[in-house]
């Protein structure tokens, strides 16, 4: 049932499904992954990785959580991106 909530995006009734279900079984390896994606979705990146990692020496078989989480870790935040456009402009302006 927490699949159906986290697809029509009802996060916080997901959440709340998950955790039930991981209070009576918090090794499910299916479970487990799936908190992970809920997790990312929700950009809790931090709790995303713990689950993955658990999903993945739970014996998990698919990757896309980890593929995901690699993807958020390899962006640039777009304030640095900012910052990096903006070097030449701000040198041509107060050349030392």
């Amino acid at each position: 049932f927490g699949i159906y909530l986290h697809r029509h995006g009802n996060i916080d009734e997901a959440l709340h499904a998950y955790s039930e279900a991981e209070a009576l079984n918090p090794n499910l390896p299916e479970l487990t992954y799936n908190m992970g994606l809920l997790h990312f979705d929700m950009q809790n990146y931090d709790k995303a990785r713990e689950y993955a990692t658990k999903a993945k020496s739970l014996g998990y078989p698919l990757k896309g959580l980890e593929k995901k989480l690699q993807r958020v870790v390899d962006k640039p935040s777009s304030a640095s991106t900012a910052q990096e456009a903006m070097k030449p402009a701000i040198h041509e302006s107060n050349p030392e």
